[in-house]
């Protein structure tokens, strides 16, 4: 079943309708709404419906309009349509050709003797009109064009001067001029060296490109010019050894350049290192050295041991971290807070397996046995009050040392209320304490109404024929909003505003068939 929308679906311009079929069904079996599509499965054809019938849009369709452009006429919006070509200075239209008209009277022209051209003109078009000659009176019988030909298949003027040396201009079949060809008939052109010397070079001359000093030019067969460097003879040198105290090594002593600063020899020589005058350490050295430490140094590794035969003396503060064993059999000797005849010995017992004394994490004074007092058959009594301990009638707890030495106490029964095992919504509200904490009594409530209360205030729901504004009394604008058919019992979908934060309005496009349920839920 096909999920109903009552109001319009607008993407917002931004958002595709993908892989989406069209309504397959019959032009006969769809409602005739205007603007409606389908794709009918009866002429397997797309349909849209114009508000009077549908329109198929098979590609069957007239051409609305055929507008001419330039340099055309006719045209029309129905029918067959005809569109002319306009016919311009120098074309010719017929029945199925558009040509260029013969536009000029001008025969190809071949000059003799000392005749050459001196004038052509052209139309607007860029067609040749005539050609004009004149008759060259010059000295050098070697410097003029003396004759001229045309030729109407392929646009190339030739102009041929005395010598046989020939020039060509084409130009295309309608006298535009295209291209001039190549002709060499240069003079002298000049050539300047650095210190601004110049040398004309006439025709015919040879130009030679010389090798210098650690210069070297060199034609190729292809007709390129490559001046290159020369190479410089020298000798590299390296020394890659790693002499200790009193070695030797190779070291770069001098370069030597030619008049261009090319490097040309790297002169070397050999230097011996010093000898370190610190390898033996004499006792009386080491004595002298260790006097004169004035910061921090350590002796040894992380895991070396420092062995010290005989007496240690330390007349600073002496830190020890991670001390481990102290094998004395004298004890460890305490000065005192004065230095004085009389010393502490702390001094450990034999021991038969080894044994750790714990100091409690308390600031204090370490008792010995002997300050303990020693109890027989004596009364101890403790005073009522202390937390947890409840005495008997005479609020004194007695024991007799000769009647046992374990001394047993007990918690009192401090209260009557009796253990509370509820069960679905009743549950215990309040707990009442003494001042130790005990519990002395517990309170229970059903909370099924209040429950049910507080659901109720979190939705609302009702039942509208059309559009309409809902008032939930919610007092938020956090709410869904669900709707459905009364009907069919299927989610239906429309436009939904949250005007305040105690109703919504609800929009169709036109009034559903079946009354619609409004569903309303807070959040938060």
């Amino acid at each position: 079943m096909a999920i109903p929308f009552l109001h319009h679906l607008d993407l917002r311009s931004v958002s595709e309708l993908q892989n989406a079929l069209l309504h397959k069904t019959t032009e006969s079996s769809a409602s005739n709404v205007e603007a409606k599509i389908i794709y009918d499965t009866g002429s397997n054809s797309l349909k849209y419906y114009n508000g009077t019938t549908w329109i198929n849009l098979d590609g069957s369709g007239d051409i609305s309009e055929v507008v001419a452009g330039n340099g055309l006429t006719g045209g029309g919006n129905s029918g067959s349509v005809t569109l002319n070509v306009g016919q311009g200075n120098g074309i010719v239209v017929a029945a199925n050709t558009v040509s260029h008209a013969d536009t000029s009277s001008v025969a190809d022209l071949t000059a003799s003797s000392r005749t050459y051209i001196d004038g052509i003109t052209f139309d607007t078009y860029g067609h040749v009109q005539t050609i004009s000659t004149s008759t060259e009176t010059v000295v050098d019988t070697d410097r003029y064009v003396n004759s001229a030909s045309f030729n109407t298949a392929d646009g190339v003027l030739t102009l041929t001067r005395a010598g046989s040396d020939t020039a060509t201009v084409t130009v295309d079949l309608d006298g535009r001029y295209q291209a001039a060809g190549a002709y060499d008939n240069y003079v002298s052109w000049t050539i300047r060296d650095g210190d601004t010397t110049s040398y004309t070079v006439t025709s015919g001359d040879i130009l030679q490109i010389a090798s210098g000093t650690e210069i070297v030019s060199n034609f190729t067969a292809d007709d390129v010019l490559t001046i290159s460097h020369a190479n410089v003879t020298r000798s590299n040198t390296s020394d890659s050894s790693s002499p200790s105290s009193g070695g030797n090594i190779s070291v770069i002593d001098s370069i030597t350049t030619n008049a261009r600063g090319h490097v040309t020899a790297v002169n070397t020589k050999t230097i011996t290192l010093p000898v370190d005058a610190d390898v033996d350490v004499s006792v009386s050295n080491l004595v002298t050295r260790l006097g004169q430490i004035t910061s921090n140094a350590t002796i040894g590794g992380a895991s070396s041991t420092i062995t010290v035969p005989g007496d240690l003396v330390v007349t600073g503060t002496v830190t020890t971290n991670n001390v481990e064993t102290v094998s004395t059999s004298n004890g460890v000797i305490f000065e005192g807070n004065a230095a004085d005849a009389n010393e502490g010995t702390l001094l450990a017992g034999t021991l038969t397996a080894d044994r750790t004394y714990t100091l409690p994490d308390a600031t204090g004074t370490i008792a010995l046995t002997s300050d303990l007092p020693t109890v027989s058959n004596a009364t101890i009594t403790l005073s009522a009050g202390n937390s947890g301990i409840t005495m008997d009638v005479d609020n004194q707890f007695t024991l007799n040392q000769s009647g046992g030495e374990t001394i047993t106490i007990a918690h009192a029964d401090t209260s009557s209320q009796a253990s509370v095992n509820n069960s679905g919504l009743t549950v215990i509200q309040d707990v009442t304490l003494d001042d130790y904490g005990h519990v002395t009594a517990l309170g229970s409530a059903n909370l099924t109404s209040g429950i049910d209360g507080r659901i109720s205030a979190t939705q609302y729901a009702t039942t509208i024929t059309d559009s309409a504004t809902v008032t939930h009394s919610l007092g938020t604008r956090d709410v869904i909003v669900q709707l459905y058919d009364v009907t069919s019992y299927s989610t239906v979908y429309a436009e939904v505003s949250r005007t305040s934060t105690t109703a919504v309005d609800i929009g169709f496009v036109s009034t559903p068939s079946n009354s619609i349920r409004v569903l309303v839920q807070k959040i938060g």
